[in-house]
């Protein structure tokens, strides 16, 4: 996968070729760009929506024009290589990394709808490629407090 930034390079991709859009995360940030997009003329475009929820395979998402919801797995045996990855994630980063995993999709421009939508926000623009890295969500600290009345342990 090829990590793109930028607003209007995604929308110049998207309107100006007819390579479909495949959505990765059929959640709330999926539901949400719904009214952009088809104000955008971009929803039209979109073939599905991916999701690591097997339970959501089969279903739809969207509320004026409903885009079906598939596995990845069942997406790749369509065989259909040629499309623009938009990541509706805000845990982007493992995402990028399971879909950088699939070979056939090396050449995949991929776009991060919360970097778009920073950009759409602050009305910027960008034409550089966005440099990732993986952060830990959950420090692996220990803090703890002591409420008792003598001295506290030290913590084994």
């Amino acid at each position: 996968m090829k990590i793109c930034n930028g607003w209007k390079n995604f929308k110049r991709e998207v309107l100006e070729t007819n390579v479909p859009v495949v959505c990765f995360g059929a959640g709330m940030l999926g539901v949400y760009i719904e009214n952009l997009f088809i104000k955008e003329e971009i929803w039209q475009k979109i073939d599905c929506f991916l999701d690591n929820n097997l339970a959501k395979e089969g279903t739809f998402i969207g509320y004026k024009n409903p885009k079906p919801i598939s596995s990845v797995n069942v997406f790749r045996q369509k065989g259909i290589t040629r499309f623009v990855m938009l990541i509706t994630c805000v845990t982007f980063v493992t995402i990028i990394e399971q879909l950088q995993q699939i070979e056939e999709w090396k050449d995949i421009h991929c776009y991060i709808y919360p970097e778009l939508n920073y950009e759409i926000v602050l009305k910027a623009d960008s034409n550089t490629f966005y440099e990732y890295k993986k952060k830990e969500q959950i420090p692996k600290t220990i803090h703890y407090c002591w409420f008792g009345k003598g001295e506290k342990d030290e913590l084994q």
